[in-house]
């Protein structure tokens, strides 16, 4: 027992030598007010959290930001001396308010050794939230649920008493960089703050026109997932319902250091992760080898020219593709509509053979059964698409081409009153021309009638899907909420209170 006793003895000695030999990780800012480092939460529970966070910031200026770190980020510094370098790394609240608050959850369930937790105040807000309440708030709120492994619970419960005491603070003071609101119009959701303001004006203003009816967007996001740039090229599928062209999740540059596994900052190695989800590009989707080859030839620009750069390439590709698409469509609607002229133009010269002798008409038996054939053809394209309420048409133009539910509406209308036109005129060539029963199995007009309801219907399915991409807009806007959050220059003198866990 005595030797089991000096073994563990020795290894307690050498575990706590190799923590006071190590030295403490202070992350750069990541400019959201959830930095999760310890992946604690999921998406959903950080955006839910940062909305009430950015609630206050925004009205009164009070700024809260939660970190989760592992254990081995503390080093060899006490949970108050680590939270103090943090604090006055990461700013959180207003120059001369002072009113930051700084909640600090060190470990997990799995990382259990040496867990701390320490709210930390800013000078100004001491009034609010003195050491004795920021206690209260951790043993009472906190530390139970943490205990749990229900750490979403632990920090909703401690962020809403802190929120509760510090909203009644610098009530309507507006902070000096209130945290920007997207527009339901915007097509760049720059919450990695990758772009400069005049970037993301230029890239707004190359995202529009009508190879961007659907209001495809631009989203950037903080990670720390990546160690160097790469990119994904995917094709885009009528049935998507991601609103995303452009998709960028940004390394600032932190990197697991091999040698002892923490997390380090080098701002040298900072990367990107973009994926791109194109409609008109032309990539070599079906030749794998290909795709990959202009996936690390676009990776490479990145390093080189820069990510504004590529994303001004890549949505000039889109362009060029819409170019080329556009052209084949105004290519096909040019030989339905000139079935129109076609009818007419055949119309006045059968209208003119109408009248003449028995032996002329004759000599031009060839040209009128070419011209049956051609006219029966006509009549039978119009019928169909008369009778299917142009549903084809549509299916094939909306995925073919980006349109808007306007330009769609009135393409079909002017498909089905082209269709109703050659059936009409197609009955009175038959009456001057031919008076056979191949043309006169259809009343005169006889599908006029239908064609009438067909554009309602597709307006409700244009509209139906202008209105799935809207909401997947707010969606992917959404769930970037956590980001564009920034310190403002805050202090602290070491105010607020600390507890294990």
């Amino acid at each position: 027992m005595m030797i089991i006793r000096k073994i563990l003895l020795f290894v307690l000695i050498l575990n706590t030598l190799n923590t006071f030999s190590q030295k403490a990780f202070i992350p750069e800012p990541t400019l959201n007010v959830i930095s999760d480092f310890e992946k604690l939460l999921t998406e959903e529970e950080i955006s839910t959290l940062a909305h009430d966070i950015k609630g206050e910031y925004n009205s009164n200026s009070n700024q809260v930001m939660v970190v989760t770190i592992p254990t081995s980020y503390l080093g060899n510094l006490q949970i108050e001396d680590y939270a103090q370098q943090l604090f006055d790394k990461w700013q959180p609240g207003q120059k001369g308010l002072n009113n930051g608050v700084l909640v600090i959850i060190a470990g997990s369930k799995i990382d259990s050794i040496g867990r701390k937790l320490r709210i930390h105040t800013g000078y100004g807000i001491e009034g609010a939230l003195p050491d004795l309440l920021c206690a209260r708030i951790e043993k009472e709120m906190m530390v139970p649920e943490l205990k749990k492994g229900n750490y979403y619970k632990a920090i909703k419960n401690g962020v809403t008493s802190i929120l509760n005491f510090i909203s009644k603070e610098n009530v309507g003071k507006a902070p000096k960089y209130k945290i920007e609101i997207q527009k339901s119009g915007d097509l760049v959701y720059d919450y990695a703050r990758i772009f400069t303001d005049e970037e993301k004006k230029k890239l707004e203003e190359e995202m529009q026109g009508m190879f961007n009816s659907n209001n495809f967007i631009i989203l950037t996001e903080s990670q720390t997932g990546y160690a160097s740039n790469y990119v994904s090229i995917s094709e885009r599928y009528s049935y998507s319902y991601d609103t995303t062209l452009i998709k960028i999740a940004f390394n600032p540059g932190y990197f697991v250091d091999e040698k002892d596994s923490i997390l380090k900052f080098d701002e040298s190695r900072k990367n990107y992760y973009v994926s791109f989800i194109a409609k008109y590009a032309a990539f070599d989707f079906k030749d794998y080898n290909k795709l990959y080859k202009q996936q690390d030839a676009l990776a490479t620009r990145i390093s080189s020219s820069g990510i504004y750069a590529a994303c001004m390439g890549l949505i000039a590709e889109e362009k060029l593709g819409y170019a080329k698409r556009l052209n084949d469509f105004i290519m096909l609607l040019c030989y339905l509509l000139g079935t129109s002229i076609l009818v007419f133009v055949i119309f006045l010269i059968t209208k003119k053979a109408k009248d003449k002798p028995l032996k002329e008409k004759k000599k031009t038996g060839l040209v009128k059964v070419l011209i049956g054939i051609v006219l029966t053809l006509i009549n039978l394209y119009s019928f169909v698409s008369l009778i299917s309420f142009e549903l084809l048409y549509y299916l094939v133009f909306n995925d073919f081409i980006e349109m808007s539910a306007f330009a769609m509406i009135s393409l079909l209308v002017l498909l089905g009153a082209s269709q109703i036109f050659n059936m009409l005129f197609v009955h009175k060539i038959n009456t001057n021309y031919f008076n056979s029963k191949l043309f006169s199995w259809l009343p005169k007009g006889g599908s006029g009638g239908g064609g009438g309801s067909n554009y309602s219907s597709s307006s409700n399915s244009s509209s139906s899907s202008n209105s799935s991409s809207s909401s997947s807009s707010s969606s992917s806007s959404s769930s970037s909420s956590n980001g564009g959050y920034y310190g403002g220059g805050g202090k602290s003198g070491g105010g607020g209170a600390s507890s294990d866990w």
